[in-house]
């Protein structure tokens, strides 16, 4: 499952792998260049985010799982395909807008 990333922020829906960590998928290809993480939870009316230089600060990363279906704002400086575990019920691209 491939995602194109803009420079910039891309808003994406998750079509990847079904509660992987944020961790977990920017450590495949591409991943390796996005900074922040972010999601709306609706039912809470704030945002989740995820930082992966911020991982020992307590309190900075409270999105934890990615789930299916779900949209995230994802910020890399440059442009880049991301290469995620695909789910199973999806294809093997998909775009950023």
């Amino acid at each position: 499952m491939t995602y194109r990333l803009n420079p910039g922020w891309t808003l994406l829906a998750w079509v990847g792998q079904d509660r992987i960590t944020p961790a977990e998928a920017l450590s495949q290809p591409g991943g390796e260049g996005i900074t922040a993480i972010y999601s709306w939870l609706a039912s809470e009316r704030r945002w989740l985010g995820y930082f992966p230089n911020g991982v020992d600060v307590p309190g900075a990363n409270d999105l934890t799982e990615l789930r299916s279906g779900t949209a995230y704002w994802v910020f890399r400086r440059t442009g880049s395909d991301w290469s995620v575990p695909a789910s199973a019920e999806e294809g093997s691209e998909a775009t950023g807008g």
